[in-house]
């Protein structure tokens, strides 16, 4: 959560907390736990139709995959309150999804029904994002005698606001081009009323009119590689029926420079129709990735060193063309300076320097902390994908033949991340609190989160709800979570546990498609920002708990990967048996070196 700078002061509690969402949705320096979901309520059904046709066609191995799906969709459903069920009832659908079990009986007279339900519901929710909006809308625009009632509507706005972000990517808008959007309408726009901007934005998210856009890429080449080469679409220099108005882009200095024609240089230039210049750069990606495959069969030698930024002009506004990197931008801020390159060696130092530590740990850490930054460096998504699977796999296997790796990461990573939930979560608060400069009505704010433990802290920001509607709400949803029923707390971080495992269980299929059947995908940017964070989570906890480990009673026994499962396990247990307390989610262990 950041701070939001409004220009204009006078937005209400309500449409603070949807302006303000829908940054926290789409901000990459924001918790992972708060960011866009990869499946909205369209989305699932999608996922879920597709399912149901591969488990007809045996391409599913487990029936399990579907189940997973099955599952997370019927809980979308429940909270989704703007998909339209015509004709169907949606108690109804929601029966015949929860009667599809792994019996041959039970499939062969229930899934065609789940099948021809799935269908039908998506063709009569083609106008979802609409109706969506108007939901929106309606919530903003009501009026509210109590402060419960206007609580319980901010909930449902972030919930509704949520869903909406996440079909509006799906359909193609990207993160960088909403945030961009909200903040150009909503908060540096000094004039015009809350009605004024949401109808721009409406328009332009309704509109979902494309545009023609070109997006040039700069590769550099050795002159002497071309003598043979006859490539057409490596130009040197960008011509004018290539891209509009092209000597406008040459008339600005910024734009002049990476245009010039040069000796072991080359352009590649491709016209794409596009949301937004950041879908063209993707959709130009894709095509250029084609075209270089193509190369490559034929001129083996050929070696293209493409520069890391391509610009991206709009026909109809070449003066707005933009440089983007075309390299994928995983979600997640992270630290770089000295002081956490020393700090990890010497604790790499200090794990490998233990004689009592089995070798196979240092050697996983090591393996995984490579395809991490193979991952990184990676240009094609699915390759980044890959990656950061085979690290996360290597860290997980076993010489057990009768184990599934799958299934360890499943449930170890799971657990492992059930045990931080809490105290990542709490930490996050603190860090926006600081952020949002709340130390000065917060008298006992201090960064070992001893405060937090305090109802009364919550209570003093909850209090300043005019001012931080956001804040005030995230804190009342802590408060509702820690201090009120026990319960509250147990079936959060359950909750959340099981969403991990469905989350893994859907990565696991996309791995399974890139590997058997080299699929590609368009949409799995998300995911694959998701992975990439299990990766680093999985790797900072492990460097905690081996740096920290100390030699067993029985001097020839190596502590080793397993006893680091079994700690997590038993970590959780003891919160399981304490009925969930603060104080021991708080003190439990969380490392945030990589994390900002």
């Amino acid at each position: 959560m950041q701070h939001t700078p409004y220009r204009n002061q006078s937005f209400s509690k309500l449409q603070k907390i949807f302006v303000e969402s829908c940054i926290e949705l789409c901000d990459p320096k924001s918790l992972d736990s708060y960011r866009a979901r990869v499946a909205g309520p369209i989305y699932i059904l999608e996922e879920l139709y597709k399912l149901v046709d591969d488990w007809k066609k045996a391409k599913l191995k487990s029936f399990e995959t579907l189940a997973s799906c099955r599952d997370e969709t019927i809980l979308i459903l429940k909270e989704d309150k703007c998909i339209n069920y015509g004709r169907v009832s949606k108690a109804a659908f929601i029966e015949i999804l929860n009667s599809l079990k792994d019996q041959k009986d039970n499939l062969e007279n229930n899934l065609p029904k789940a099948e021809y339900y799935i269908y039908y519901i998506l063709t009569v929710n083609k106008d979802y994002i609409k109706s969506t909006l108007e939901s929106i809308k309606a919530i903003i625009s009501d009026t509210y005698t109590t402060v419960e009632d206007e609580n319980t509507a901010a909930s449902a706005l972030v919930s509704r606001t949520g869903f909406l972000i996440t079909e509006i990517i799906n359909f193609g808008f990207t993160k960088g081009f909403i945030i961009r959007l909200i903040r150009g309408i909503f908060v540096f726009n000094p004039g015009g009323s809350f009605e004024d901007c949401w109808a721009a934005f409406y328009g332009r998210i309704l509109s979902q009119d494309k545009e023609n856009y070109s997006v040039i890429f700069k590769g550099y080449i050795l002159e002497s590689l071309l003598d043979d080469v006859n490539i057409p679409s490596l130009k040197r220099e960008v011509e004018e029926d290539e891209v509009a108005k092209i000597d406008v882009l040459k008339g600005i200095s910024k734009y002049r420079k990476f245009l010039q024609a040069a000796v072991n240089q080359r352009f590649m230039v491709k016209s794409v129709t596009a949301l937004d210049h950041y879908q063209a750069l993707k959709i130009a990606k894709s095509e250029l990735g084609a075209m270089l495959d193509l190369m490559h069969l034929g001129y083996c030698n050929l070696k293209i060193d493409l520069r890391e930024s391509a610009l991206v002009v709009n026909h109809n506004s070449p003066e707005r063309a933009d440089f983007q990197t075309i390299h994928f931008q995983a979600d997640d801020v992270f630290t770089s300076n000295d002081t956490l390159y020393n700090n990890l060696s010497l604790k790499l130092s200090n794990i490998e320097s233990k004689r009592f530590i089995a070798q196979e740990v240092v050697a996983k850490i090591e393996s995984a902390i490579r395809y991490l930054r193979a991952g990184s460096e990676a240009v094609e998504l699915e390759q980044k994908f890959l990656n950061y699977w085979i690290g996360l796999e290597n860290i997980f296997s076993t010489h057990d033949i009768n184990a599934k790796t799958f299934l360890r990461i499943r449930m170890h990573l799971s657990t492992a991340h059930a045990v931080s939930y809490a105290r990542r979560n709490l930490h996050d608060f603190h860090k926006s609190l600081k952020r949002m400069n709340a130390r000065q009505y917060l008298p006992a704010f201090n960064d070992d989160l001893t405060y937090l433990m305090d109802v009364a802290t919550y209570d003093l920001v909850i209090a300043q709800s005019t001012e931080q509607p956001f804040l005030a709400l995230r804190a009342q949803t802590l408060k509702d979570s820690y201090f009120g029923n026990p319960k509250h707390c147990e079936e959060t971080i359950k909750r959340h546990k099981l969403n991990v495992e469905r989350h893994l269980t859907r990565m696991y299929k996309i791995r399974n498609e890139l590997v058997h059947n080299a699929a590609t995908f368009q949409k799995i940017e998300n995911i694959t920002s998701n992975l990439r964070y299990y990766l680093v989570f999985v790797l900072n906890k492990l460097i905690e708990y081996f740096d920290g480990c100390q030699q067993k009673a029985i001097s020839d026994r190596y502590i080793d990967m397993n006893d680091f499962f079994l700690f997590q396990e038993a970590v959780l247990k003891s919160i399981e048996e304490k009925g969930y307390l603060l104080e021991d989610l708080l003190r439990t262990p969380h490392p945030v070196e990589f994390i900002v």
